[in-house]
């Protein structure tokens, strides 16, 4: 499902291993990228040892996707807890429904970069491994929850007024 609004556009996607790495792979770039937007999850200034080496993405690519990076992160099952800012490492696995959407470590990490690239949650805190999550972000569902019709209605409006 895909939605259009002069500034709204984003595509109600399932978060899974493969709608992460086709985000990171659209988003990644080309001989044809014009601007750069880098990111790094470990950063000296978040008490890591020293700055990892960015993985650098299409600005305008992210910018166009940034919606759905947005609608991925806010089906994690930290993000509906609303009163809790934290995203703890171990919990990045989990979406809303309690289910593990991944096991595999490449896709966590390129799931974590478009987070921090897009703005989703900061780069990661040492010695704890958790990020901050954007409070601006809302809880998102699934087509498949039974809620979704009726809550996709108010998902809209809220971005409508955004």
């Amino acid at each position: 499902m895909s939605m259009n609004n002069d500034t709204i556009e984003f595509r109600v996607t399932v978060l899974s291993e493969r709608s992460v790495k086709t985000l990171f792979s659209k988003c990644s770039p080309k001989e044809t990228t014009k601007s750069f937007e880098e990111a790094r999850i470990f950063k000296r200034v978040f008490g890591y040892p020293e700055d990892q080496d960015p993985i650098y993405f299409d600005k305008e690519k992210l910018l166009e996707n940034k919606k759905t990076i947005h609608f991925l992160f806010g089906q994690l099952k930290s993000f509906h807890n609303v009163d809790d800012l934290v995203l703890q490492f171990e919990d990045i696995v989990f979406n809303y429904l309690g289910e593990l959407w991944t096991t595999d470590k490449e896709v966590i990490f390129k799931f974590l970069h478009l987070g921090v690239a897009a703005e989703a949650i900061t780069p990661l805190c040492y010695p704890t491994h958790h990020a901050l999550k954007n409070p601006s972000l809302l809880p998102t569902r699934i087509p498949e929850d039974p809620e979704f019709d009726s809550w996709i209605e108010g998902y809209k409006k809220f971005l409508e007024g955004k």
